[in-house]
């Protein structure tokens, strides 16, 4: 599955280049791959005009169901930059996650090694492709994952560290 909102232009070329290289992947494999989040109704048509594997799913009240029913959630931007809150929205739904190594950028390390990581699109969606099916390297990654987020990315701690920053600046 892949999460997000598909009104930029941006968003909706890293979409169309993720597609034209993996649905042809995933409907060899028999993988269904959702896309769950609003774009454009012309866009949606141009992208699945030819899809077998991609169901456009479109806006949803709760992610969570799709979690639930995903073995992987998907991260396949090669444009643009900056750090891409889905994937805790993935770590902490208890999805495993797929990525670009250049879309990761910003997370530490030790999540990274509990992720699928690929260099292109088509080494992504063949690493999914070979991935999908292994249910118990699935469940490790997740809960690799989940364990080492919910330690660094923890409200009490980022709250804290915040305070302590500003009252150093302060105290300056």
């Amino acid at each position: 599955m892949l999460v997000g909102s598909f009104k930029w232009i941006a968003k909706q070329e890293n979409l169309r280049q993720f597609l034209e290289v993996a649905d042809p992947i995933f409907a060899a494999k028999g993988i269904e791959f959702q896309v769950v989040g609003f774009m454009p109704s012309d866009f949606a048509a141009s992208v699945t005009r030819y899809a077998r594997a991609t169901q456009i799913v479109g806006p949803v009240e709760n992610l969570q169901p799709y979690f639930d029913r995903a073995r992987i959630a998907l991260v396949p931007e090669s444009i643009g930059g900056g750090f891409k809150l889905k994937f805790l929205d993935y770590i902490f739904g208890r999805v495993p996650v797929a990525t670009l190594t250049q879309a990761a950028a910003g997370l530490p390390s030790e999540i990274l090694e509990a992720m699928l990581c690929r260099d292109s699109l088509r080494d992504l969606a063949l690493g999914v492709a070979d991935l999908i099916d292994r249910v118990e390297d699935l469940n490790a990654m997740q809960e690799a994952a989940f364990d080492r987020a919910q330690c660094m990315f923890r409200w009490q701690d980022r709250g804290n560290a915040l305070l302590a920053a500003i009252r150093e600046r302060r105290d300056d």
